[in-house]
């Protein structure tokens, strides 16, 4: 393992718990982080509660994945430490959409939980933005269909980042969250060549990044590849 990943709270996708509920107490915590560091890992955090969140903060987690109730005492608090938040924005508007196309693919708790939480969810993100946090792009792998991750950026735009902003979180910034900016995340010598060629404007139209016709190229560890359309 690369990461190690806690739970200090409940969340949408988890039944029996709620987001807005804490998980591992401060000491739980502390001793999980403490141990990662002796390995050489780094952690992180699903945290929806704003008490979950400022717990994992505070012990020294690297990484919060969701934030959804964010406050500004927990902004504050993640900028001065330098704590990354991977909002996740699309995750719970995928399982709604899930839930609606199929009802037999989500649990009825699941779609009303991601219902009840995505406008708090995105203007915890809008907060975080305007106080500095330290955003990377992330959508909760698993949840949502591969290869549509890109409304991320749409999400984050809509959240109040620049779309040049909201591709740094994707690039750069991810890449050192996950301590991978030593072999990609920029375009610089020495690093790996991961190039996405797009046909159109990201930075007056964030959107053309959700379409697969908009792939000119592909580039992987300087290795080219075709689009399949």
């Amino acid at each position: 393992a690369d990461q190690i990943k806690m739970m200090t709270s409940g969340g949408v996708m988890s039944p029996g718990s709620e987001p807005g509920r804490p998980g591992f107490s401060i000491d739980e915590i502390t001793a999980i982080v403490n141990e990662a560091r002796a390995a050489g890992r780094t952690t992180m955090s699903h945290a929806q509660a704003s008490v979950g969140i400022m717990n994992a903060v505070k012990c020294g987690v690297d990484s919060i994945e969701h934030g959804i109730y964010l406050t500004e005492e927990i902004c504050v608090e993640m900028r001065k430490r330098g704590t990354y938040l991977v909002p996740t924005l699309v995750a719970p508007l995928w399982v709604v959409r899930r839930g609606e196309a199929d009802p037999t693919s989500v649990p009825a708790w699941a779609v009303e939980k991601g219902r009840a939480v995505m406008a708090d969810h995105q203007a915890s993100f809008r907060l975080a933005v305007e106080l500095g946090v330290t955003v990377a792009m992330g959508t909760d792998s698993g949840v949502g269909p591969h290869g549509t991750n890109a409304e991320e950026l749409e999400r984050m735009v809509l959240g109040g980042m620049s779309a040049m902003q909201a591709i740094v979180a994707s690039t750069s910034v991810a890449a050192r969250c996950c301590q991978l900016d030593h072999l990609t995340g920029t375009i610089a010598v020495g690093m790996r060549a991961d190039i996405l060629a797009i046909n159109g404007d990201p930075l007056a139209d964030i959107g053309v990044l959700q379409d697969s016709g908009n792939i000119h190229l592909i580039m992987k560890d300087g290795h080219a590849f075709k689009p399949l359309h």
